[in-house]
């Protein structure tokens, strides 16, 4: 996932891979974190991926809104592949919420 955007031109990124290996970059900072999700925590993030249905939006981006953040959110897994972008105004009706919180969790504790 891509977290980018705002009023501070945010640009931060993170993947998992399916080890619960992750790394996070933030890009104003130059700053990159690797590190490895517990197994509590992997099973967590893939009960919420497998949890996650994506709803999409009445009307598509931009949504008008200038200091947004924005999510792009690539998932694969099983021969497939699932991309959607959405942003602050999208997110809460997208399904999507749940697993944006996590990662931008993840992002965030990992750049402190």
């Amino acid at each position: 996932m891509t977290h980018s955007g705002g009023i501070m031109g945010l640009s931060r990124s993170i993947e998992i891979s399916s080890d619960g290996k992750y790394t996070v970059v933030d890009e104003r900072s130059d700053k990159s974190v690797t590190k490895k999700l517990p197994t509590n925590e992997l099973s967590k993030l893939m009960e919420i991926v497998s949890n996650t249905e994506y709803i999409p939006p009445e009307r598509s981006l931009p949504s008008g809104c200038a200091d947004c953040f924005i999510y792009d959110l690539e998932i694969q897994g099983n021969g497939k592949k699932f991309s959607v972008q959405v942003d602050d105004i999208s997110l809460p009706n997208s399904g999507m919420e749940t697993l944006i919180t996590y990662l931008r969790g993840l992002i965030d504790a990992a750049v402190k």
